[in-house]
């Protein structure tokens, strides 16, 4: 009896199609929150403590996808989704339970006829007790041999669930991505400000250098040299204002990787420019693209299909299961000592007839559940063009507007050259000095501005992409 029941139980788990999901579900989510799913990334951290050379973008990329909570908390999700998809695939296997008993009673009973030693009866009341004792295992094994479909819909509801809870987790990190380089980028911006604001200030004091002397010499007026002195202090002024203004990008840019602005580390001034294949492709291409590798897109559609697949599991529960029960137990009483092995086995057909009305309005849940899915896909779709489009557009005008600041800043530099030279010649004003001395300084921020202007718009255009990925260790 006993290894019967052992090879019936090594039937039923030898024929249940148990995948990798069931025991090892967190293989199929981010290995952590610094990684996007499927990922060849080597997560290892990068080190701080006595670090005297700068970190580059991709570096401090890395520090925050480790410090960012929001990455943490689609990871947790992604993890939790993985379990819930585990879960779902539970009712594929059988259930086994045991349990060891120990149960006494005592039962009294009276009767009215006593029989007496010598075998006659005699009327009278007696009150009897007895005691018996019953100990033993029991294992119970169900087991659902149909249920027409209902499992594995929910499987799939919930392997779809996973996808969309990985895709966003992939969304997540690619967002925080786009904004550390944004922030990098801002940061390189002002600190090339401070430059041109440098370069600024050794101009105010050429100009006011050239005016000194031609004052001194007495063929210009005072009043030439109070308007130079006066562009010389504003512009030691606006060079003091754009340092602090350094210190707040830097504070931002570590605030948002994690470190805290307290921190004292050296960040790269280099410029990393992103590939420029995607500004060089129309349109239609890159939506194409986006289509098909936009994390957050690629949720909505696992969302919507999820939903689909919880549609038909709820549907299918107005659908009768086959059920089968085996109980087997060992007792041993007393007194009567050991009973063997008792087994009970059970067919059963279950049909739902009326629950109150909760399963037809657990359908009903599902379909507009499902409703706002789709309706949440389409919504995602619309965005995901609107946005291609305008970064498209705000990439070539990027590109267009750094290409005439260059051109501007050089044509600036000639005219103060010239105004320079007709100053000392005497043919020139100070009006037009100081003028020309202002449209360098402006032509300076300009193409400063004009420089992260365009790296930013070409890191969002990768990220409305769905292109902007964190970079191999080997690339870090």
């Amino acid at each position: 009896m006993k290894k019967w029941v052992f090879t019936f139980l090594s039937l039923l788990l030898t024929g249940c199609m148990a995948s990798r999901g069931v025991v090892e579900p967190y293989s199929y989510a981010p290995k952590n929150s610094s990684t996007m799913y499927q990922m060849p990334l080597d997560v290892t951290s990068v080190r701080l403590e006595g670090r005297k050379d700068p970190l580059s973008l991709a570096e401090l990329v890395d520090i925050a996808l480790r410090n960012n909570p929001s990455t943490r908390l689609t990871w947790a999700k992604a993890r939790a989704a993985a379990a819930a998809w585990a879960q779902s695939q539970s009712p594929h296997f059988p259930t086994l339970s045991g349990n060891y008993t120990l149960e006494r009673d005592k039962s009294t009973f009276v009767t009215t006829t006593v029989q007496t030693a010598s075998g006659s009866s005699a009327s009278g009341t007696a009150v009897f007790s007895e005691l018996s004792t019953i100990w033993g295992p029991q294992l119970q094994l169900t087991y659902t041999l149909l249920d027409f479909g209902q499992t594995s819909a929910n499987v799939r509801s919930a392997k779809e669930a996973l996808i969309s809870a990985d895709f966003t987790h992939n969304f997540q990190i690619q967002t925080v991505l786009n904004q550390v380089a944004s922030d990098y980028y801002t940061y390189l911006s002002e600190q090339q400000q401070l430059k041109a604001q440098e370069a600024d200030l050794d101009t105010a004091r050429m100009t006011e250098q050239v005016v000194r002397a031609e004052v001194s010499a007495g063929v210009k007026d005072k009043s030439d040299l109070l308007q130079a002195q006066t562009q010389l202090l504003q512009t030691q002024i606006n060079l003091t204002q754009q340092r602090q203004h350094v210190i707040h990008a830097k504070a931002l840019l570590l605030t948002d990787i994690g470190l805290g602005a307290e921190k004292q580390v050296v960040v790269a001034d280099t410029l990393e420019v992103p590939p420029l294949d995607q500004m060089e492709q129309n349109v239609d291409t890159i939506l194409t693209r986006a289509l098909s590798m936009r994390s957050d897109l690629l949720a909505a559609e696992a969302s919507l299909r999820a939903q689909e697949a919880a549609v038909d599991a709820s549907w299918r529960q107005f659908l009768p299961t086959i059920t089968y029960d085996l109980t087997v137990n060992q007792s041993r009483t007393k007194p009567g000592g050991n009973l063997g092995f008792q087994y009970t086995g059970l067919l059963s057909l279950n049909y739902p007839i009326f629950s109150g009305f909760s399963t037809i309005n657990q359908y009903r849940q599902a379909k507009s559940i499902r409703d706002q899915a789709a309706a949440n896909l389409r919504q995602t779709e619309l965005q995901v063009a609107e946005q291609i489009i305008t970064s498209h557009a705000a990439t070539r005008t990027a590109f267009e507007a750094l290409r005439l600041a260059d051109s501007l800043l050089h044509t600036a530099e000639e005219q103060y050259q010239i105004s320079m030279e007709r100053y000392k010649a005497g043919v020139g004003t100070i009006l037009e000095l100081i003028t020309a001395q202002n449209t360098l300084a402006s032509s300076r921020a300009q193409n400063v501005s004009s420089t992260a202007a365009w790296l930013t718009s070409l890191v969002n255009l990768s990220y409305v992409a769905g292109t902007l990925v964190p970079l191999a260790k080997e690339a870090l």
